[in-house]
């Protein structure tokens, strides 16, 4: 064996490894994201996300699109082939997530029932709580005007070249390590 089909083996070997160690690389890398909490796009801080909304106790100390780390731990592999990998979510709200989004509710009439807590003496009007309308002691209906509900964008993962030269940077690392022995 001449030491060119030596090299030209140990090539191959790393051409048919490499999709997945970049891919899990990849996987890595966004799950940083969830680490540092927001988004590496030129330099190793980038973006932060968007603080949570709600900061109720419920919430407190908690990181930012984590409940229960299943969005955190959706991100894999999603496919592979010789010249190329694929990884993402299989969660519907993932994109949501990455993305952002707004969504524009029209509004409408709504009817809310309410079970009665008390009695204010001096009006004569009722207090309640909300009820399903079985157990409902009365009756509102009430008109909602058109909003928005807005999902910031909290992006992860990178859904272009564009959107992070230093996670291309950081995969052409990965490929370099893994023929760095080789020659």
């Amino acid at each position: 064996m001449t030491q060119f089909d030596s090299i030209k083996g140990r090539v191959n070997e790393v051409m048919l490894r490499l999709p997945l160690v970049v891919g899990n690389a990849g996987v890595n890398w966004v799950k940083d994201s969830f680490r540092i909490q927001g988004f590496r796009t030129v330099s190793n801080f980038g973006i932060a996300w968007y603080p949570r909304k709600d900061k109720s106790s419920k919430n407190a100390g908690r990181d930012v699109l984590i409940k229960t780390g299943r969005l955190r731990r959706s991100y894999r592999v999603l496919s592979y082939t010789a010249t190329s990998v694929t990884i993402g979510s299989d969660l519907v709200y993932a994109a949501v997530h990455n993305e952002g989004l707004t969504i524009r509710h029209p509004g409408g009439s709504r009817v809310l029932h309410f079970k009665s807590t008390s009695q204010n003496i001096k009006t004569g009007k009722l207090k309640g709580k909300f009820s399903k309308e079985r157990k409902a002691d009365y009756a509102q209906k009430v008109d909602i005007k058109p909003y928005d509900i807005k999902m910031p964008k909290r992006q992860a993962m990178p859904t272009s070249e564009t959107d992070s030269p230093i996670f291309v940077r950081d995969m052409e690392n990965v490929i370099k390590e893994q023929f760095k022995d080789i020659f």
